[in-house]
């Protein structure tokens, strides 16, 4: 909203909703388009976007976003090649419900995953597929992009979106 002030957007709160793509500029209740950069007024909250400005906050980064929805935060940019959706991958990964209960991880096997990028949900996927190698990154997927309202029954409940962290070993 280039050249309008601040108290008009705000006053423009219940008019304007921002896209599932952006990041909210903390401390003024607008939000920066990954897109455009611009500011829009967003008058609810939803649990994933707050978990996404809480790992900004904790990490002092700011999160990518796609027009899907699917957020990530580089935790350690790779120099390596990006995979392909067809592409198999060797990566080390873990995943947690929005309240923190760890559902998987590669980790507590002892060894990374080998899977292909099209095995994994729809957000992983989307995360993985700029991901380079030696690269670790948050990914955070929206429900309608993992499980949606089927859920992994016993493990993950239905419309939940997930946070997943990945790091990128190879690519086969």
């Amino acid at each position: 909203m280039r050249g309008i002030s601040l108290g008009i957007a705000v006053a423009m709160m219940n008019l304007v909703s921002a896209p599932p793509a952006c990041t909210r500029v903390p401390g003024t209740g607008l939000s920066r388009t990954s897109t455009t950069g611009g500011m829009v007024a967003r008058p609810h909250e939803d649990p994933l976007r707050s978990a996404i400005e809480k790992e900004e906050l904790r990490t002092a980064k700011v999160a990518t976003c796609s027009p899907s929805g699917v957020a990530y935060i580089d935790i350690i940019v790779g120099e390596g090649a990006t995979p392909r959706i067809t592409d198999q991958i060797v990566a080390h990964y873990v995943g947690w419900l929005l309240n923190g209960t760890q559902f998987e991880s590669s980790h507590d096997r002892g060894k990374p995953g080998t899977f292909g990028v099209s095995d994994v949900v729809a957000g992983c996927a989307e995360g993985l597929l700029t991901m380079k190698i030696g690269g670790k990154r948050k990914i955070f997927v929206p429900a309608h992009l993992a499980y949606g309202s089927n859920g992994r029954p016993g493990l993950i409940p239905p419309d939940s979106p997930l946070i997943y962290e990945f790091e990128l070993i190879a690519i086969n």
